[in-house]
């Protein structure tokens, strides 16, 4: 769901300590005909996304909002190759990665009322039951789960994993079929090379997170996310696949397994394998919203998301164009996802496709990954 596992942390960034000063402009797609284009640059955005999907995307949804340059959200391509249903902004995708945002959110706003505590570790939270086997874990705290510090090894990179998706496309993965994943495997990852990198990504430290908030709050993660931060914010068409694999309006998701352009209907392999880690389905619209409303403080006090930001609590930093950014991206077999905003731009950019990779090949997604950083420059 990241491009790799590990990669290097670029430093606190002095720009990012900056609140969000873009102005208040919600997205309510009630119909699905519905698109924004006020952004001076629109012309030029239509153009280099058309160009990806005639260049074999299969079909991606674009909101860019900018501090002085307008808004855009528009689709394009096909949500359905087989049907020829065209995509279209009200289409849903599997946001993949984008979904620890939100699960580093409803963490923080446990943190805020003081039911749990960064530096408390995560044993002190759980039943033994819960972390038994996972190496040294009463000496890993929330903080450490939250900015990938911990260690713990990612389960998806346990060789059985991949074999759980290709012998049985679609089926149930349970938390706790990956948590046995990691459990008494040793491999705890060396804190001179989490010293080194700053930063050692594993998806396991969200399970672990998701199982801290149910116990910090009494309630499920999904109903506590929904009561937390989807219905404040009225996110209308954002769902978790645990509860409704395939919701209304679901764009298909393929890969091109080959790299040769040939599309491949793998619309069921990521209906039930996520939890707090990459679950949400939502609407390019719809997570627009939600990182607005998280960076201009709506959700937690600006202090926590100071934190989120320079101690990396949930958000990732990233680099394009030699400017400094904040967000997330995601990548499932049949979708991927990027999430970002520039400051120094003033501009916020979030890209949906129904296109994904299988495993670690990176042909299927190269063309994607390619189309954001070109409509970064043209709107910058």
């Amino acid at each position: 769901m990241r491009r790799g596992t590990t990669f290097l942390t670029i430093g606190l960034f002095s720009l990012l300590s900056a609140c969000l000063v873009m102005e208040e402009t919600p997205l309510m797609i009630t119909d699905c005909r519905e698109v924004v284009s006020t952004h001076e640059a629109g012309d030029a955005l239509d153009a280099v996304v058309q160009e990806a999907i005639a260049d074999g995307l299969t079909g991606v949804a674009l909101s860019v909002v900018s501090e002085s340059k307008g808004q855009y959200l528009k689709a394009f391509g096909m949500a359905d190759l087989k049907t020829g249903e065209a995509m279209q902004v009200c289409h849903k995708f599997r946001v993949a990665s984008l979904t620890k945002v939100m699960t580093a959110t409803a963490a923080l706003i446990l943190v805020n009322k003081g039911t749990i505590d960064l530096e408390t570790v995560v044993g002190e939270y759980l039943d033994d039951s819960q972390v038994s086997g996972i190496q040294d874990i009463d000496e890993i705290t929330v903080e450490q789960l939250l900015n990938h510090t911990s260690g713990i090894p990612n389960y998806d990179n346990d060789v059985r994993f991949a074999p759980m998706i290709l012998n049985n496309p679609g089926s149930h993965i349970t938390l706790e079929q990956k948590l046995n994943l990691v459990r008494n495997s040793g491999g705890r990852v060396p804190k001179w090379v989490i010293k080194k990198f700053g930063q050692v990504y594993s998806n396991t430290n969200y399970l672990l997170l998701q199982l801290v908030i149910e116990k910090a709050s009494g309630m499920a993660y999904e109903q506590y996310v929904r009561e937390q931060i989807i219905d404040p914010l009225n996110l209308v068409n954002t769902s978790f696949g645990s509860e409704n694999p395939f919701p209304d309006r679901l764009s298909t998701g393929y890969v091109d397994f080959y790299g040769n352009g040939l599309m491949r209907n793998v619309h069921e392999w990521d209906a039930h394998r996520f939890d707090g880690e990459g679950d949400l389905i939502s609407t390019a619209a719809d997570m627009r919203t939600l990182f607005e409303s998280l960076l201009s403080g709506k959700l937690i006090p600006p202090v926590l998301v100071e934190q989120m930001k320079n101690r990396r609590l949930g958000l990732l930093q990233e680099e394009f164009e030699l400017e400094n950014a904040i967000g997330h991206d995601g990548i499932g077999i049949g979708y991927s996802a990027e999430m970002w905003y520039l400051p120094r731009s003033g501009l916020m950019v979030v890209l949906l496709a129904n296109q994904g990779r299988l495993i670690n090949e990176n042909w299927s997604v190269l063309k994607y990954e390619n189309l954001l950083r070109r409509v970064i420059e043209v709107v910058r």
